[in-house]
């Protein structure tokens, strides 16, 4: 027995020559970890510790978003030099006899689907407010104004660049810039949802309240692109709600 005890304290006294060799190699072994120089790395300047200016700012952020600049506004025929005769021209997209109350319904539309937000926002306030007051010669002017592009419209009704003529004199023009300026400051505030909607409800003669009628309410307050979007989340809200019940 004593021989035994012997053995096993050789045992564990016995160095593992295979742990030792390989904790050897690994302190010799030269580290491959490249360290990331912090210079090379673009830290948003929100973010250190010290700012060199206030949050939020221009000068802070390295991503702004800049206003594009205004593109070139399509030529007009030499002899047009008044908005009479640019209204008494051929229309560029052949509705020179269209209906007076067809007219106003497809600028209402138009004014509303605008390829971006600060247009939808500003055309469809302002069509809501005067386009059912306005004549068949209002109509048809500011029908010509809206076929000159989103950023030419969103220059010359914010005033950041002067408009030739003959948009320069256009009365539509100056209505829109005493619009977007907003000088009454009015707030607008749209309906809600669920009234759009019962009142949808109600003209088709239904009892209850579908998703149907909730997305065209939702089509019908919100602008543009930010109908979609809702329309988008909201999808994907209820499609999430129903697949955890």
């Amino acid at each position: 027995m004593l021989r035994s005890l012997v053995g096993q304290t050789r045992t564990l006294a016995r160095p593992c020559t295979r742990s030792l060799a390989h904790s050897a190699t690994r302190r010799a072994r030269p580290s491959t970890r490249v360290c990331s120089d912090s210079s090379d790395e673009r830290i948003h300047p929100a973010l250190v510790k010290d700012p060199p200016v206030a949050n939020p700012s221009s000068a802070t952020d390295p991503w702004t978003i800049k206003t594009p600049p205004m593109p070139e506004p399509p030529k007009l025929d030499p002899s047009i030099k008044t908005m009479d005769d640019l209204v008494n021209s051929p229309h560029p997209e052949g509705r020179d006899h269209e209906e007076t109350e067809t007219l106003r319904k497809r600028l209402v539309y138009e004014s509303r689907k605008r390829g971006i937000l600060e247009m939808d926002l500003i055309l469809s306030t302002f069509a809501k407010e005067r386009l059912p007051e306005m004549n068949d010669r209002q109509l048809r002017e500011y029908d010509r104004f809206l076929t000159l592009p989103d950023w030419t419209i969103f220059y010359y009704v914010t005033g950041k660049a002067e408009a030739p003529e003959p948009w320069k004199s256009s009365q539509v023009l100056h209505e829109l810039r005493h619009h977007s300026a907003n000088k009454g400051k009015t707030l607008d505030q749209p309906p809600t949802t669920a009234t759009e909607a019962s009142k949808l409800a109600s003209y088709n003669k239904k009892s209850t309240i579908s998703s149907r009628e909730i997305q065209t309410s939702v089509r019908l307050i919100l602008p543009g692109e930010l109908s979609k979007h809702a329309i988008s989340e909201g999808t994907n809200a209820v499609t999430k709600f129903s697949s955890t019940k």
